[in-house]
C-alpha cells in the first residue's frame, strides 16, 4: 500500500490526516472498526472501512474457542479444574457453605 492520506468520521467529524500505518493502529485498537466511514485521495465518497481489504491485511482473527476440555487453570499457585471435568465440586462446595452458615446453625440448634 503506497503512502496516503486517510481521513476517518469520529463523532460525526472527518478526523485526519492520517498515515497507512496511523489509520492501520486506530482500526486495530478499536477506535474505529469496520463500519466506520473513511476516505483517501483518489476515492469519489466516503466508504465504510470494512470494504477496503487493505486496511484490514494486518488484522488477524483469533483462533476458534476450543468446545472440549482445556485442562486445569493455575493462578497465583492454585489449581482450579474446569467446571466439566468435576460439576459435583460446585455442588459440594454449595452444600458445605450451607451447613457452616450461621443460619443453618440456629436451624439445627
Amino acid at each position: 500500500m503506497s503512502q496516503r492520506a486517510w481521513f476517518f468520521v469520529n463523532q460525526g467529524q472527518a478526523s485526519g490526516p492520517l498515515s497507512d500505518a496511523q489509520i492501520r493502529a486506530i482500526l486495530a485498537a478499536g477506535t474505529a472498526d469496520r463500519a466506520t466511514l473513511v476516505w483517501t485521495d483518489g476515492m469519489a465518497d466516503w466508504v465504510k472501512a470494512g470494504e477496503i481489504p487493505e486496511l484490514w491485511s494486518h488484522a488477524v482473527d483469533p483462533p476458534p474457542v476450543p468446545a472440549e476440555d482445556v485442562g486445569p487453570v493455575v493462578l497465583s499457585g492454585h489449581r482450579y479444574e474446569p467446571f466439566a471435568l468435576r460439576p459435583w465440586s460446585l455442588l459440594r462446595s454449595r452444600v458445605s457453605d450451607h451447613y457452616r452458615s450461621p443460619t443453618f446453625g440456629m436451624l439445627r440448634a
